[in-house]
């Protein structure tokens, strides 16, 4: 198996799924080589990464694109 990286699904996470609006104090999401990160309370936290994952077994090749999430 291997695993690299994704900014695009990672930044499409971030648009649709960072939270936000009115009465939040967090700052702005941000994807950055695919890993999702937001300041709060003065730290940085991961909120979701975004993979591709290649798994090869005897006779087959499946090809995933994934954004797992940090936190809930």
């Amino acid at each position: 198996m291997t695993a690299a990286f994704n900014q695009t699904v990672a930044q499409r996470w971030a648009s649709a799924e960072c939270p936000g609006g009115s009465g939040r104090q967090f700052g702005p999401c941000e994807a950055d080589r695919g890993v999702v990160v937001q300041e709060r309370d003065d730290r940085t936290l991961v909120l979701a990464v975004g993979y591709d994952l290649d798994v090869t077994t005897e006779g087959e090749e499946t090809q995933i694109t994934t954004v797992l999430r940090a936190v809930e």
